[in-house]
């Protein structure tokens, strides 16, 4: 199996059929990275509960009073470090060009990260279990 193929999501490309009407110039079909595609949904549940159980995990450890609340933030920066590794270490996915556009990129990838550190520390919540309690 493919790890890849649970993050990148790459079109459907159909053959026409003999008869079918064809564009005459269609573009190439392009992969996109997590959180744009409807794949991303999927992904996105899947690496929240990733976050919240390596937090609830590492909690669990004798660490610090000061720096378990930090355990969850910490856990989903790294977790979107290995998605946006994984995504530009695909060939299908085109990357950025510019110096600007590398700052989005990553600008990206960190509102992403909070968006699963905020998910986890809100599936915490609604379950009552912080993170180092």
């Amino acid at each position: 199996m493919n790890w890849r193929n649970l993050i990148i999501s790459t079109p459907l490309t159909v053959t026409p059929g003999r008869g079918d009407a064809v564009a005459a110039e269609t573009p190439p079909a392009q992969s996109t990275s997590p959180f744009l595609t409807p794949q991303s949904v999927a992904s996105f549940p899947v690496a929240s509960g990733i976050v919240y159980a390596i937090s609830q995990g590492i909690a669990k450890l004798p660490v610090p009073a000061h720096v378990s609340p930090f355990i969850p933030l910490v856990v989903a920066l790294l977790v979107g470090a290995i998605i946006y590794a994984i995504t530009f270490d695909d060939k299908r996915v085109p990357r950025p060009s510019s110096p600007r556009e590398w700052a989005i990129s990553v600008g990206i990838a960190l509102l992403n990260s909070l968006l699963l550190w905020t998910s986890a520390i809100g599936i915490s919540t609604v379950t009552n279990t912080a993170p180092g309690h």
